[in-house]
């Protein structure tokens, strides 16, 4: 039968006075092992949030690209030939087609000012169809004075096909 009097504890039961540092390092491990898993079910939602959104932006783009093919199509409908629609600067509105065309055809290219660019919109001239634009255009004459001008350009894949208002 054991004494009482020694330190032997009964099932169950835990000593604080046999091994207190055991105790402390069973503590420090418990402490680390939850923000282990905190840290871990943080990671999982972060990971899981991140998956939704490019999921999301992915469908997003999927239906942006189906809406621009609807488009096309529409736009092939009314206006047939017409081709891709020219691309226009988020910035200044300037359409590169149009630069393409000035940078060859105006007397001093670098005194040019873009002014106003309208947007790019369909249109028919004699029964065919193209894209249109205007540029309010500041730019040095043959006399090398400045002039500002209402210039209309007529754009078919990419490369413009008419241009009025330059030379008048």
């Amino acid at each position: 039968m054991p004494n009482s009097s020694n330190n032997l504890t009964q099932p169950g039961q835990r000593s604080e006075s046999l091994a207190p540092h055991i105790l402390e390092k069973r503590r420090e491990a418990a402490a680390r092992k939850r923000k282990k898993l905190i840290l871990l079910g943080v990671a999982l939602v972060v990971l899981t949030l991140i998956g939704l959104g490019i999921y999301n932006k992915s469908r997003t783009d999927a239906r942006i690209e189906a809406l621009r093919q609807e488009t096309q199509a529409a736009l092939e409908e009314e206006y047939p030939g017409i081709g891709p629609k020219p691309q226009q600067s988020g910035l200044d509105g300037s359409v590169q087609a149009v630069d393409r065309y000035l940078r060859e055809t105006l007397n001093d290219y670098q005194s040019a000012e873009y002014v106003e660019w309208s947007p790019v919109t369909p249109a028919k001239l004699n029964g065919e169809s193209f894209w249109a634009v205007r540029l309010k255009l500041r730019a040095k004459n043959a006399f090398g004075a400045k002039i500002l001008k209402d210039t209309y350009f007529v754009i078919r894949n990419e490369q413009v096909v008419s241009a009025s208002g330059l030379n008048d």
